[in-house]
C-alpha cells in the first residue's frame, strides 16, 4: 500500500549523482543517498509490525472503538509537536535534531515491545511519536536545503521511494515472521525490539555521513506567517491526510480484510505488500512530474485518482479479491499525492523559517485529521464496514476541489517545477 517504475523515472534517478548545481546552489546529494538507506532500514522493520497493530490491540483485549481513540492518541503525538520541532530545527539544526531524535526514538520501541495492556502500548507509543514528530521537520527541510529547487521533487522522491520499499518490505517480513511463530504476540515483539536495534545503528550512520544544510542560523528573519498563502495549502493537506488515516493509516483497514475478505495477519502483510510495490512507482512519478508539470497539477491529478480507487467500496458484495487489489492499488495515487504535497509544503515559507513552516503545517493537520483514525473505529464498526473507504473517498474529493481552487489562484510559474 513489483511494478517497474516508468523507464522516464528510472533514467531521472539514475542522473541524480551525475548533475551538477547551479552556481549558489546546494550541491549536498550525499545527505539523500544517507537519508534514503537509512530511511529504508527504519521503515523496513516499523512496518513488519505497524500493519498489524490494530490486530495486536485486539489481541490485549481493545475493541474497534478502543483502538480508534488509542490510534487518535499516538497519531496526535506524531503531528501536534511538529512546530516546535521545526522551531528547535531552525535554531539547533537539522543535523543535531536528526540525531537526538533518532537515538530517542530507538529508546522508546523497547517500551512499545514490552507493553502488555492497551494502556501502556498507547503510552509507550506517544512517547516514540513525539519524538517522530519533533524529528519530521528537520528531515523534510534538510532534503529541500541540499539540492536545488527545481531538482527538490526528485530528490524527496528518492527518499520517499525507499521509505516506500520499506513500507512494501516490511509487511512481508511480517507476513514470514508470523507465518513461522503463529503467534500475533511473538511477532510483535520480536520485530519491534529489531526496529530499537535498527534505529541505534541508523544514528550513528546518520552522525557520520550526515552534513548540516543550515548554516546561517544567526541570519533569521522575523516570524510573521503569510496565512493567506498557507490556508488552501492546509486545507488540502489536511483532509488528504485525513482520508489516508480514515483508511490505509488507520485501524479499519487490516481489521477489513481480516473479517469482510476472510484473510488474517498474514494476509494484511502481503496486501501492504503488494501496497508497497506501487506505492515506490508513484513516488517516484510524483516526484518527477512534481519538477516537470507542477506540484499542484500532480496533487490535482492524484487525488481525483485516489477518490476513483475508493468508489467500488460503495456497491458491496465485492469478491474479496478484488477489494484487496483496490487497497493496493490506492497506495499509487496516495503516493504521487504525498510527494507533491511535501515539495509544496517545503517551499511556502522562507529558507530561514522552513522547518517552522513545515511543523506548523504537519502540527495543523494533526490537530484536525488526526481524528480520522476515531472515525475509522467508529465507521468500521457501524453497519457497513466499508464506510471508512467511502468516506475517504469524500475526503479526497475535497482536496481535489481545493487543489483546483489552488491552481486557479497561483496563475503560470516562471519554471514548471516550481510550486504552483
Amino acid at each position: 500500500m513489483t511494478l517497474d517504475p516508468p523507464q522516464p523515472v528510472r533514467e531521472t534517478a539514475a542522473m541524480l549523482p551525475t548533475v551538477s548545481a547551479p552556481p549558489g546552489e546546494p550541491d549536498l546529494w550525499r545527505n539523500i543517498w544517507t537519508l534514503s538507506a537509512t530511511i529504508f532500514c527504519t521503515v523496513t522493520f516499523i512496518y513488519s509490525w505497524a500493519r498489524i497493530l490494530s490486530n495486536y490491540y485486539r489481541h490485549l483485549g481493545a475493541g474497534p472503538e478502543l483502538i480508534g481513540w488509542c490510534f487518535l492518541l499516538f497519531t496526535m503525538a506524531n503531528k501536534v509537536p511538529g512546530a516546535l520541532g521545526g522551531w528547535l530545527s531552525d535554531r539547533l539544526g537539522r543535523k543535531r535534531m536528526i540525531i537526538a531524535g533518532t537515538t530517542l526514538m530507538g529508546l522508546g520501541y523497547v517500551g512499545v515491545a514490552h507493553a502488555s495492556t492497551p494502556a501502556l502500548l498507547t503510552g509507550a507509543m506517544c512517547y516514540t511519536w513525539i519524538v517522530g514528530a519533533l524529528l519530521h521537520p528537520s528531515l523534510v527541510a534538510i532534503q529541500a536545503e541540499s539540492v536545488p529547487v527545481a531538482r527538490r521533487g526528485t530528490a524527496m522522491a528518492t527518499v520517499e521511494s525507499c521509505a516506500m520499499a520499506g513500507i512494501m518490505l516490511g509487511p512481508l517480513i511480517e507476513a514470514l515472521v508470523f507465518e513461522w511463530t503463529g503467534s500475533i504476540r511473538s511477532t510483535f515483539g520480536l520485530m519491534v525490539l529489531l526496529t530499537s536495534a535498527v534505529y541505534m545503528l541508523v544514528a550513528v550512520a546518520r552522525f557520520v555521513f550526515l552534513r548540516e544544510t543550515d548554516r546561517r542560523r544567526h541570519e533569521r528573519t522575523p516570524f510573521r506567517p503569510d496565512w493567506r498563502r498557507l490556508s488552501i495549502p492546509l486545507g488540502i493537506t489536511v483532509c488528504f491526510v485525513g482520508a489516508m488515516l480514515i483508511t490505509i493509516d488507520g485501524p479499519a483497514v487490516p481489521l477489513y480484510i481480516v473479517d469482510v475478505t476472510a484473510g488474517d495477519e498474514a494476509t494484511v502483510g502481503y496486501v501492504y505488500f503488494f501496497g508497497g510495490a506501487l506505492a515506490i512507482a508513484g513516488a517516484l512519478l510524483g516526484g518527477w512530474l512534481a519538477d516537470a508539470w507542477g506540484a499542484a497539477r500532480v496533487m490535482a491529478v492524484a487525488a481525483g485518482a485516489t477518490a476513483l480507487c475508493f468508489l467500488p467500496f460503495a456497491w458491496p458484495g465485492t469478491p474479496p479479491q478484488f477489494d484487496r487489489a483496490l487497497i493496493a492499488l490506492v497506495f499509487l495515487p496516495i503516493e504521487a499525492f504525498v510527494i507533491a504535497n511535501q515539495k509544496l509544503v517545503a517551499s511556502i515559507g522562507p529558507p530561514g523559517r522552513r522547518g517552522l513552516y513545515v511543523g506548523m503545517v504537519v502540527t495543523s493537520t494533526g490537530f484536525v485529521s488526526s481524528w480520522g483514525v476515531v472515525a475509522s473505529g467508529y465507521l468500521y464498526a457501524g453497519r457497513n464496514p466499508a464506510a471508512p473507504m467511502l468516506a475517504a473517498m469524500g475526503l479526497a474529493l475535497v482536496s481535489l476541489l481545493l487543489t483546483l481552487r489552488l491552481l486557479r489562484g497561483s496563475g503560470r510559474t516562471e519554471h514548471p517545477g516550481h510550486v504552483d
